[in-house]
């Protein structure tokens, strides 16, 4: 095993599959603000006398064009792979909270709201905070452009490949002629030490990854330990009758591993605004105490909510339900139900769904209304849910199954190519395609590897437009 590249580029941080040349996983860098038609933030400031109320919205992914930049930045740095066989993925990450911060300038931050993430990337995150008089003030002063006023935090953590190679090396040809014929092990393992000690052997570290500590020592500790048992097979060759002159020691230690690393990335919302566009997002509004007073009570009409449960880990931005001029909006990341307001109706509901990947919007349908109201089922959505199941591998005996997921649709829906490890507790993993589509409308492939708890490895192909993947 050879130790793979990690580094960062135009803000991501990217790094190797030890197993994968091919392979290369990225994590992105700076959150950024939800995005109207324009590609103007979202964020709204409803400002009174005494008080304010903040919205806005973020997320946490990596841009077509960086993504784009970094591959070609792979191409360069890797001319013996076939630029046509570079893969990027994103490294397995789990968002555990989104803060908003307020800060005083000088570079610390109080929080006055976190939320979780819409758990599925971009990491939608949205927030609707009242502000006092004196806070309204330092949030002004982050959209007229000053910086350590108010900013977005996420709380991330995700699991990358680490790995370490130890060498030791150099010349023993005055530690061959110090030992005697039944040197010991323990005879060795001092040469060693001291040959590193005064510098006629060498140590090199080679490391991927954030190493831990633990895993470091073990690697140095078991290359001196090889070290050690190379010199007193040396040993045993030269003093038998015929001996050997080669006295050059090499030997190698690697060791891989998967780390799991929390981190933070965090904007200063102030870079939103470049160009001083940020006084064009403050609006006047009248009453007192912070914020606009109560509106008048929702009317009477009927429901529109998920026939799914809730999820906070769909891939929508949000989803317009329309009957006739009545109009109302599921957003994230809870996609609480609303109401149609107005008398119940018999008309058709006509249900448009906004996606996080920026592709166009798909519109479905629903005749007649339930009981209860307007049900929204995951296929009325566009969207199919995707699950892999390898809790029998797990049985039989797998130590980790990586699967790499691709979606090809057939027609309007999204392109799909993910890597996911199923290990530890986790040996069932979802996700969502966005199909545009009532149905899979594509195919779906899964390449698998599977690590037995010897140590072994056996791997496979699965083409199926089944969404629901079961590794028996």
């Amino acid at each position: 095993m050879n130790a793979r590249e990690s580094f960062d580029f135009d803000g991501l941080h990217c790094f190797q599959s030890p197993d994968d040349v091919e392979l290369f996983y990225y994590v992105p860098g700076d959150p950024g603000p939800e995005v109207d038609a324009q590609n103007r933030p979202t964020l709204l400031m409803l400002v009174s006398s005494t008080g304010a109320i903040l919205q806005l919205g973020a997320h946490w992914k990596a841009e077509a064009g960086r993504l784009e930049a970094l591959r070609n930045e792979l191409v360069k740095r890797h001319p013996d792979i076939d630029p046509g066989a570079i893969r990027l993925s994103a490294s397995a990450a789990a968002v555990q909270k989104v803060t908003v911060g307020l800060g005083d300038g000088s570079g610390r931050f109080e929080e006055l709201q976190s939320s979780a993430s819409s758990g599925f990337p971009p990491f939608t995150a949205i927030f609707n905070i009242r502000l006092t008089g004196e806070q309204k003030d330092r949030a002004i002063a982050a959209l007229n452009g000053r910086s350590g006023f108010l900013r977005i935090a996420y709380l991330i953590r995700f699991t990358s490949d680490v790995s370490i190679e130890v060498v030791i090396s150099g010349d023993v040809k005055a530690d061959l002629e110090a030992l005697s014929a039944d040197a010991t092990l323990e005879d060795c393992r001092a040469r060693v030490s001291a040959g590193l000690d005064n510098g006629h052997l060498t140590q090199e570290v080679s490391e991927n990854g954030p190493v831990p500590a633990e895993m470091k020592a073990k690697a140095l500790t078991l290359a001196a330990e090889k070290a050690a048992e190379m010199l007193q097979s040396m040993v045993q060759q030269v003093t038998a009758p015929a001996p050997v002159s080669v006295s050059q020691l090499r030997v190698s230690a690697a060791l891989s591993d998967t780390a799991v690393r929390s981190e933070e990335r965090a904007t200063d919302v102030s870079t939103w605004f470049p160009g001083g566009a940020g006084p064009d997002h403050v609006r006047p509004i009248g009453g007192n105490g912070g914020g606009p007073g109560p509106g008048p009570g929702p009317k009477a009409g009927q429901t529109v909510a998920f026939d799914f449960g809730d999820r906070t880990d769909l891939p929508v931005a949000f989803v317009e339900a329309a009957r006739g001029a009545t109009k109302a909006v599921l957003r994230p990341p809870a996609f609480e139900p609303a109401t149609l307001a107005g008398p119940e109706s018999q008309e058709a509901l006509t249900v448009t769904t906004n996606y996080t990947d920026g592709g166009p919007p798909y519109r479905a349908t629903l005749a007649q209304p339930e009981a209860g109201g307007w049900k929204i089922s995951l296929a009325q959505l566009g969207l199919q849910r995707v699950v892999i199941d390898g809790t029998a591998r797990h049985a039989a005996g797998a130590r980790e199954l990586r699967v790499r997921a691709q979606y090809r649709p057939t027609g309007n829906g999204t392109d799909e190519d993910r890597t996911i490890y199923l290990r530890n507790d986790i040996w069932v993993q979802a996700f969502f395609v966005v199909t545009r589509d009532a149905s899979i409308a594509g195919a779906l492939a899964f390449d698998w590897q599977e690590t037995g708890a010897d140590g072994s490895i056996r791997s496979g192909r699965i083409e199926t437009p089944d969404p629901s993947l079961k590794l028996t």
